[in-house]
């Protein structure tokens, strides 16, 4: 046979449900730092001519902390002929590189991860450059940080 709960203790257990369920959320003063993880994202849709030379084309402004980022991007090549392109993604002094042989008349995936510290407020930053110098789009960037109170970058086995 169950147990059957009164009025008032059918609210408690409602109450104290809601409470759990929100803790995690609900900071516990607007001055602490509960050191929650939490996600900034940006995007760009394009198409966004990359330049002949190494030069930023979408950035993520970023407080203080540590970051795991990615971006995401798809260059299109409309040319008749193979075009260079490289894209660099940076947080401080941490940074991922890509080079990609865009096909002719075709477009290619990228993406880049960096993990890293900023001490001040900062941004992350994709830069890119087509060796074809103008000749190739980024199309749909996408640019997420998760801030995260510890981070740990190593080497893989």
């Amino acid at each position: 046979m169950g147990t059957r709960v009164s009025g008032k203790g059918f609210m408690a257990v409602a109450v104290l449900a809601i409470m759990v369920m929100f803790a995690s959320v609900i900071p516990l003063s607007a001055g602490v730092n509960n050191n929650h993880t939490w996600v900034k994202a940006g995007w760009k849709d394009g198409p966004v001519e990359l330049p002949g030379t190494l030069d930023e084309i979408a950035s993520l402004p970023l407080p203080r902390g540590n970051y795991a980022v990615s971006a995401k991007l798809w260059l299109w090549n409309d040319t008749g002929q193979i075009r260079l392109s490289n894209c660099k993604l940076s947080l401080g002094g941490s940074w991922d590189w890509v080079h990609e042989e865009v096909p002719a008349i075709q477009h290619e995936a990228i993406s880049l991860q960096v993990v890293g510290r900023i001490t001040g407020p900062g941004k992350a930053v994709l830069e890119c450059f087509d060796q074809g110098a103008g000749e190739v789009t980024a199309n749909w960037i996408k640019i997420t940080a998760v801030k995260a109170s510890r981070l740990r970058n190593v080497p893989l086995d």
